[in-house]
């Protein structure tokens, strides 16, 4: 395959990284927990040593925990991903134009993110409400940016292409992050408060995925179906139902596809709070979670290195049970990280960083061996629902263990039961690849 093309579809990754881990990991979560915490301040309640107790805000009359506030947010966002991703897979297959739907969902991914650097205190709706088209902008293009993959590489290839992307997405991550860093912490010297160098971060954080996205949308189009000699939009492929006769028919996808949904509510629920629990629970300043989610973006690029050789010497399916293993061990140990112990949470951190994106790059790759060839973007974008859902489940577990409990330790510790039930699922799936994948 040529390398070109390939190049090109990593610094997608790069550009896109922008998002999840600035915004997603490090400051929006702590930052509207700490603008809905203003709100319930201004409204007459004490916020006394947590936004978990005494500390409320309400929607439609509807009253919650101000700290509360992000894993049910991250539901909200992820029930328009839902609606809207299968749309988004559908819409591409009709049209074959995979890279201008592909440049429509980028557009709102950016415009969201940058957005957020208008929202300050008391505001939290409003940068509520811009997170959610964020989101949904990001969860559409990365539809049609793993469409891409089997187009990019061959199936040999598949593996490491998938795992470089993903170590290019980390060192991506942590190159705005050291970015985000200096101005975060040197604050003071550029005139801006605390709050302020956040919503400056969310700005920087839009330009860096507009600008690194240009190349890729131009290099990408020419694998667009409508540029194939011969495609034509077949009617099965253009229809709700007919994506669900295709599942029907390939159950081997469905049940990689439940195990997938098991294990990464686990993944994406620690990626969502794991600077909110390193504040609230372990007790961490931003001025030391900050640089701990730097350096994980590089460990997280060895990581995805790595998890590509482990799939090359065990096999795909086999080096993601190793990985989720893995997993359990660290949700373990990360239960009894003590207060204020700064060293034991950054080494917990980066035994994170070296199996999250592996993980789920030998995912996709597994996922793109076993879809029929021609259905691609419809394929990926039920891969993107059964991820985004589970981001439904996983933080509304969190969440409402967090509010029963008034400690985030115990509900850090429920999403063992994803990773151990996701590795049982996919052990007992079948290994072979069905007649038709690419």
């Amino acid at each position: 395959m040529n390398r070109n093309d390939q190049r090109a579809w990593y610094q997608y990754d790069w550009a896109s990284s922008a998002y999840p881990t600035p915004i997603l990991t490090v400051f929006l979560a702590v930052y509207l927990t700490g603008v809905a915490e203003s709100a319930a301040r201004s409204g007459g309640q004490t916020c006394a040593g947590s936004a978990l107790v005494a500390c409320d805000v309400s929607l439609f009359g509807v009253p919650f925990p101000a700290g509360s506030l992000w894993g049910y947010l991250l539901v909200v966002g992820t029930a328009v991903q839902l609606l809207a991703l299968p749309l988004v897979g559908l819409l591409a297959d009709r049209t074959g134009r995979w890279s201008a739907v592909l440049l429509a969902c980028v557009v709102m991914g950016v415009g969201g993110t940058a957005g957020l650097a208008l929202v300050s205190a008391p505001h939290w709706l409003s940068g509520s409400l811009l997170f959610v088209i964020a989101n949904a902008g990001f969860g559409g293009a990365q539809v049609i940016y793993n469409s891409y993959l089997p187009w990019i590489a061959t199936g040999s290839e598949r593996d490491a292409v998938a795992a470089r992307g993903t170590g290019f997405g980390y060192l991506g991550a942590g190159s705005i992050l050291v970015l985000q860093l200096v101005i975060y912490l040197g604050h003071d010297g550029i005139g801006l408060d605390e709050a302020g160098a956040v919503r400056l971060c969310f700005l920087i954080s839009g330009v860096w995925w507009a600008l690194f996205a240009i190349r890729p949308l131009r290099v990408l189009r020419r694998f667009d179906p409508v540029r194939r000699p011969g495609w034509t939009a077949g009617q099965d492929s253009i229809s709700l139902a007919g994506t669900a006769r295709s599942m029907a028919r390939h159950p081997i996808i469905l049940r990689f596809l439940t195990a997938f949904f098991v294990y990464t509510a686990g993944i994406n629920t620690v990626n969502a709070v794991a600077s909110q629990y390193g504040e609230r629970e372990i007790g961490l300043t931003q001025d030391a979670l900050v640089p701990i989610l730097v350096a994980v973006q590089f460990v997280g690029a060895l990581g995805a290195w790595l998890h590509g050789k482990l799939a090359v010497r065990l096999g795909t399916r086999e080096a993601i049970l190793v990985s989720l293993a893995c997993w359990s061990v660290l949700i373990c140990i990360g239960f009894f990280v003590p207060h204020g112990a700064t060293f034991g949470y950054a080494a917990l951190s980066c035994g994170v960083g070296l199996v999250m994106g592996g993980t789920i790059a030998l995912s996709r790759s597994l996922f793109s061996k076993l879809i029929p060839v021609g259905q691609e973007a419809r394929f990926f974008s039920l891969f993107s629902v059964f991820e985004r859902a589970s981001f439904m489940l996983g933080p509304l577990a969190f969440a409402a263990i967090g509010q029963l409990t008034g400690s985030y330790r115990p509900a850090m510790m429920s999403t063992l039961i994803f990773f151990v039930g996701g590795a049982l699922l996919l052990w007992k799936m079948p290994s072979r690849v069905p007649a038709g994948a690419r």
